[in-house]
């Protein structure tokens, strides 16, 4: 049964001698691999190797495949060739992989298949090999190093490549992408500070965001009942009509307690009274005894004589 993971020859198997008949040999075509797409069969026979490359089917009488010894199946569409190399640090205990595509295409199927070519990746990867330095560039950094170690490498590959082509008879070969594997470690220990600095960086932004509402909503309540009303009606939390109509009553009540004061006090502590105070008192003398004009009794503000309050 072919083997489809392996490349470029994907089958090859030995052949039985043909069969001989009454009207000549033949080969039961059951005998041959079956011809994939994108592949061409390739007959070994006593000259050397044939690829039948015509567009039909091979037919059991016919002199290639009666003479044939063995056969090949060889795909002849590009692919590309993954190669995997470990590269040393400076500690024993981590290496870098590099790991390096090369763009591959059958170009002579007879030589891939006199050779038996199944696998693409082990010449290719002893050709990178033939490259000391290259598997030495590690060996002077840590894994923490490893987008210096990346550009390196990327940059001795494409070097090589260039003055010396990778080479494999029937085949021609292109490099492609060039890739360093960050650790599975170093990717962990990465990514943990990674979501620390993510979990810190926002718990700074919560805090200062507290920060700033806490000095907000102080400012707010130094300002005292008015500003208060004033925040909670902006967030629609309060009923204006409600809030002035709260806050007449508070400024009554202020008033009537006012009032009660001065009607404890006795009359020789009014001389005590300020200025500015007495102007209040005399406006609240005027709600309780009446509206009387101010030449018609002693004022608070001249220091005469003042009337007695109305019980």
């Amino acid at each position: 049964m072919a083997n489809t993971t392996t490349y470029p020859v994907v089958d090859e198997r030995a052949l039985d001698p043909a069969t001989r008949r009454w009207l000549g040999r033949s080969r039961d075509l059951s005998e041959l691999p079956k011809h994939l797409p994108g592949t061409v069969p390739v007959f070994e026979v006593h000259n050397g190797y044939v690829a039948f490359q015509e567009r039909r089917h091979l037919g059991r009488r016919e002199e290639l495949v009666i003479s044939a010894i063995s056969v090949s199946t060889v795909d002849m569409r590009p692919k590309t060739v993954t190669v995997q190399l470990q590269v040393p640090s400076c500690s024993a205990a981590d290496e870098f992989v590099l790991l390096v595509d090369f763009w591959c295409q059958v170009e002579d199927p007879e030589r891939v298949a006199e050779a038996g070519l199944r696998d693409m990746t082990e010449p290719l990867r002893q050709y990178l090999r033939r490259d000391v330095s290259l598997t030495q560039i590690g060996v002077r950094y840590s894994v923490e190093d490893i987008n210096v170690v990346r550009n390196e490498l990327l940059s001795r590959v494409d070097a090589y490549t260039r003055l010396r082509a990778p080479h494999v008879d029937g085949m021609s070969v292109a490099l492609g992408a060039v890739l360093v594997v960050t650790p599975k470690d170093l990717a962990g220990y990465e990514r943990d500070l990674r979501n620390v600095r993510w979990h810190q960086n926002k718990e700074v932004l919560e805090h200062s965001g507290e920060d700033r509402n806490a000095e907000r909503l102080r400012a707010y309540v130094d300002g005292g009942p008015n500003a208060l009303s004033a925040l909670a009606a902006a967030r629609g939390e309060l009923n204006l009509g409600a809030a002035v109509e709260r806050g007449y009553r508070i400024a009554e009540d202020k008033r009537k307690q006012l009032i009660e004061i001065l009607k404890s006090m006795p009359e020789e502590e009014w001389h005590t009274i300020a200025i500015d105070s007495q102007r209040i008192v005399g406006s609240l003398v005027d709600e309780l005894i009446g509206t009387q004009p101010d030449a018609a009794r002693p004022g608070l503000a001249d220091g005469g004589e003042r009337g007695r309050l109305d019980a």
